[in-house]
């Protein structure tokens, strides 16, 4: 297979520290800091999360560089905001004023982000989504008829590119396959990684984070599987 996905991990101190370095090498790359954010709220951070994407969507200035990136990062700015408005009633005002500085509101429905973000800035991928009827999301063909969307269209760059879902779960397409597509790369292998952030019902958040390596330009390699809500 031209992309191999490890089993799904839970990033630990070392990812973090990568992290770091990598911000420190390119502060203006969004998709570092938008998974230092994700990972920040996974260790229940929802503050310092909301914080890093802020940081984030004020050094994205470029949207020719990283078409799609302000918006998936006001998105998850709108998934954490709404998870700490949850866990924070007294703060909804405020959190609420907070993510429409930047042009996002809290997010009042279930929701659903899919976001990948690879090494190598000279490397194309594509994250392709298809639901239990096998649409597909293409470039020609960004919105699923079941519902959601791609994001972004890095052709350049580390991402991110993504595909958001906001709405009733009862009326998600699963299962959901999930896939990378290379385009064109400079190097035999392009590594990455694809990471699912998720708000239920009840204000919850939960989490999904899949390495993968894919070797074959032109070719696709799925990244598993999204067979219902990650938080049950």
């Amino acid at each position: 297979m031209p992309c191999r996905p490890p089993a799904p991990t839970r990033p630990g101190p070392r990812a973090e520290d990568a992290l770091k370095r990598a911000i420190e090498l390119a502060p203006e790359q969004p998709s570092s800091l938008q998974m230092l954010a994700s990972l920040r709220a996974q260790r229940g951070d929802l503050e310092g999360a909301l914080r890093l994407l802020d940081v984030a969507l004020e050094r994205t200035s470029d949207p020719a560089r990283y078409p799609g990136a302000r918006e998936l990062l006001r998105f998850d700015m709108s998934l954490v905001g709404a998870a700490l408005a949850a866990k924070q009633p007294s703060r909804s005002i405020g959190l609420a004023r907070w993510v429409a500085d930047v042009g996002a509101e809290l997010e009042a429905k279930p929701a659903l982000r899919v976001a990948v973000m690879w090494e190598g800035e000279d490397s194309d991928l594509d994250l392709v989504v298809r639901d239990k009827g096998l649409s597909s999301t293409l470039k020609a063909t960004p919105v699923l008829a079941s519902g959601g969307r791609l994001v972004g269209d890095v052709q350049l760059g580390r991402g991110p590119e993504g595909f958001v879902l906001s709405g009733p779960v009862a009326a998600r397409s699963y299962p959901y396959g999930l896939a990378i597509a290379l385009r064109s790369a400079r190097t035999a292998r392009v590594a990455g990684t694809l990471h699912v952030l998720e708000l239920d019902a009840q204000g919850r958040l939960a989490f999904d984070t899949r390495p993968f390596l894919i070797d074959v330009v032109g070719g696709e390699g799925s990244v598993g599987t999204l067979d219902g809500p990650l938080a049950r």
